[in-house]
């Protein structure tokens, strides 16, 4: 189950921000909570980013961080890249 704390819409960077808390029996995988945000508010599963989930110790509660872009192209305009590791040398 999902309750909205915070939803504000950013027209400049063409994004809604989300601040979500979410009952679950385990922390659920950055990428489980983006399927569920995308689920819930019909939105494209590319066009979700779960910056942070939160939660106390012992709690079933988390707290969700969550931007929904109006499509892939401005996700992929300000949304940060990652960063790709280097080989460290001689390899043997």
């Amino acid at each position: 189950m999902m309750d909205i704390i915070s939803d504000s819409k950013n027209d400049l960077l063409k994004r809604r921000e989300l601040v979500l808390e979410l009952s679950a029996p385990k922390t659920p995988s950055f990428e489980e909570a983006a399927k569920m945000v995308a689920e819930q508010f019909k939105a494209d599963a590319e066009c979700v980013v779960v910056k942070s989930i939160v939660g106390g110790f012992g709690k079933s509660s988390f707290k969700l961080s969550v931007f929904i872009y109006s499509g892939v192209s401005e996700k992929q305009k300000y949304e940060p890249k990652p960063k790709v590791k280097k080989d460290a040398g001689g390899a043997k």
